[in-house]
This record gives C-alpha cells, sequence and structure tokens, in this order.
C-alpha cells in the first residue's frame, strides 16, 4: 500500500529537530513521500541546516509562551487554521500523520480525517519532568494530555526505553502502549581507520549541548581540573549555549591553552566530533540524545550518567562507560584513557560497531517503516 508521510513537531529543538531532518531525508531515499509540518510560535527560528522550505512552517501564536497557555490558545481560534492545513496536506492520499514531542504537537486534537489516514507518535523523551514533579497541576493537564493522546494514536513510540515507566509514574499512562524505536544518526566520515587508530600525545574530551547546571558541563569541568593537578595531559571543549554561558566563558578564559568555548555551533561534526577523544555528558535528565549517536558514528566513545537512553546508547561498556555525577569519578576515567592509548582505541573501534549495528539512519527508518506499514494494514 503506497502512502505518504507528513512529520507534524511544535518548535523543534536541535536534537528532534535533527532527527526529523535526518529521519525524512533517509526516508525519501527508502522511497516514501515525506514531508514535514512545523506549528511555530513567532519565536522559532529555523536552523540553517534544516531542509524546511517557509511553506512547511505554519505559524500559528504570536506573543504567547508556555505549554499551556499555547494549548488554549490553539483550542481557540486558531485550532481551524492548523486543521485546515494538515487536511489540504493529506488530500485524498493514504497518510501517516506522525506527530514528534507527544502531545506538545497536538497529536491529542481530535480532527476528524478519513480512514485513510493514521496517526503515529513519537516521545522524545519527557520535557520538563523535574519541574512537573513538582507541579501537581500543571502534572494533572499534561497527564491529561498524555493519556489522551496515546488513545488516540495507532502507534506509540518512545525513543527512550526508560520513558514508559517514568510516564506511568508521571502521568499513569499505560506501559504497553510503547513501542522502542532508537534514534539513529548519520556518519561523515570520521569513523575511517585513521580517525581510529589515531595516537595522541594528549587527550581531549567534550561537551555539547546546552550550558546549564542539568547538563553538567560544570561537572566536566571540575574533573578537568582534577585532571590538571594531576599532571593529566587534557584538554576540554565546550560548544552550545544556554543560561550558564558567561561562566562557560569566565571558565575558558581562566584557562587558556587546555580549555577552549566556541559557543553554538552548526557543524557539529567538523567543528566538534572531529576535534575530540571522548563525549562526556553527566546530564540529570536525558531522552535519547542526537549528540551522543553521532558522537559513536564519528568514533567518540560517550562518557555518560545512568538516564534517559544513555545506557542503551552505550551497552556493556561497548560505546562508553557508565558514571555518576561526582567529578573525581570522571577525572579517574579521563585519566585512565588518556594513560592508555591502545584502550582508547580499542574503545572507538567498539562504539562505531555498536552505532553501525544498532543506531544507524537506516535501521531507524526501517523500523519506523515497519510501523507505518503494520498501521496502515490494521
Amino acid at each position: 500500500m503506497k502512502f505518504q508521510v507528513i512529520h507534524v513537531v511544535r518548535n523543534p529543538h536541535t536534537g528532534v529537530a535533527r532527527i526529523i531532518d535526518e529521519l525524512i531525508k533517509q526516508q525519501k531515499i527508502d522511497g516514501y513521500n515525506s514531508s514535514i509540518l512545523v506549528i511555530a510560535s513567532s519565536e522559532w527560528k529555523k536552523y540553517d541546516w534544516m531542509t524546511v522550505e517557509s511553506k512547511d512552517i505554519l505559524r500559528i501564536s504570536k506573543d504567547i509562551s508556555g505549554t499551556i497557555i499555547f494549548l488554549m490558545h490553539l483550542f481557540g481560534y486558531k485550532k481551524k487554521t492548523l486543521n485546515d492545513e494538515i487536511r489540504r496536506r493529506i488530500g485524498n492520499q493514504n497518510t501517516i500523520l506522525h506527530y514528534h514531542n507527544a502531545w506538545l504537537s497536538c497529536a491529542f486534537m481530535g480532527f476528524n480525517f478519513s480512514p485513510k489516514v493514521k496517526r503515529v507518535v513519537t516521545y522524545h523523551g519527557l520535557a520538563s519532568e523535574h519541574a512537573l514533579a513538582r507541579q501537581p497541576i500543571r502534572r494533572w493537564i499534561h497527564g491529561k494530555l498524555a493519556n489522551l493522546t496515546n488513545y488516540m494514536c495507532d502507534a506509540v513510540i518512545t525513543v527512550d526505553p526508560t520513558t514508559p515507566e517514568r510516564a506511568k509514574k508521571l502521568f499513569n499512562t499505560n506501559n504497553d502502549d510503547y513501542i522502542f524505536i532508537a534514534n539513529g544518526a548519520n556518519s561523515t566520515g570520521f569513523d575511517n581507520e585513521e580517525k581510529l587508530n589515531a595516537h595522541k600525545s594528549y587527550i581531549t574530551v567534550g561537551h555539547l549541548g546546552t550550558i546549564d547546571y542539568g547538563k553538567g558541563w560544570q561537572v566536566t569541568a571540575q574533573a578537568i581540573d582534577i585532571c590538571v593537578e594531576n599532571g593529566i595531559k587534557v584538554k576540554y571543549l565546550i560548544a552550545g549555549d544556554g543560561e550558564q554561558r558567561k561562566l562557560a566563558e569566565d571558565y575558558a578564559d581562566k584557562r587558556v591553552g587546555h580549555v577552549d568555548y566556541i559557543g553554538w555551533i552548526d557543524d557539529v561534526h567538523n567543528d566538534f566530533f572531529s576535534k575530540i577523544d571522548l563525549l562526556v555528558m553527566p546530564s540529570n535528565s536525558e531522552g535519547m540524545p542526537v549528540a551522543a549517536l553521532e558522537a559513536i558514528a564519528n568514533a567518540v566513545p560517550v562518557i555518560a550518567t545512568d538516564v534517559g537512553g544513555l545506557p542503551a546508547i552505550i551497552g556493556d561498556d561497548e560505546a562508553g562507560v557508565i558514571i555518576s555525577r561526582d567529578p573525581r569519578e570522571l577525572s579517574n576515567v579521563i585519566t585512565t584513557y588518556a594513560n592508555d592509548n591502545e584502550r582508547l582505541v580499542a574503545l572507538r573501534k567498539s562504539a562505531v560497531n555498536r552505532w553501525r549495528k544498532y543506531f544507524s539512519l537506516r535501521t531507524m527508518s526501517k523500523n519506523y517503516n515497519d510501523v507505518y506499514t503494520r498501521v496502515m494494514q490494521s
């Protein structure tokens, strides 16, 4: 059965935007008519690398922020705007409406589509999980929307194997609703033999992503300081932006020579992954982070905390090492690989092999396509 796929997402941040962008490219290679509809607030800006045209962006709210306010706004006079745009794109074709970030992309809305239209929803982690746990009224509203979304969709997918249990605890959803499909990433050739077998006189660790407490860049910074005090030849490359940007800049300015803060970057492969040996992610919360997948796709092992989908990416020390948020423990791991290049080379090769087996774009696309086909035939 032939069908088109329309990916629907609201204000996608970097990781989700990159996953959808790469998935659409791969689906087109696989022969699918795949497109995107971005539900955007007036503040959202398209990333330069996104293959999204202006006609694919539906500006649905102006000067309104916050999930609940947005949804209240959408249920009002803008609901028909979204409904009309989706119907126009569907036409008379068999269609998969693939909503990303669950109810945040309005997957719960009761539009009366024809039997030719099926809905698939993907949970890319649980946004604001820690805040919701402390806000009972907001949590109750999100829980109603989560359960309604799962009820109305023909398939519910999670990119993180821990999401079902966390969603059950937070929103009282049904664990049996979920299908696990891991995110995938593309390699740009840094997994070649020269990279895999490279020997260096020092080791470079990197942070990529939001610069805030939750992502743990300061945990890595403290570990780097410990390593330097102990005479370890190590460098620290920090990339990203966030509320603690000024702290990161000041930290780097005081350690010129072995710490470099490069801010926001678009070309993560050439400007970041080609320059580091280990990606460190001492986060307190994650979904299935694209940064970790892109790292192992480019022969960069991941040192990370036991949260979200990170253990699934790393495996049994195959693509990196699981740690706590203890700077001294992290410094010991960095020291181990700084002092043993052969061990680092072996871990690089193991990380690439794990990516090829479980986390390539082709594998992700195939898994989604299998779900689409099963849903359309049901």
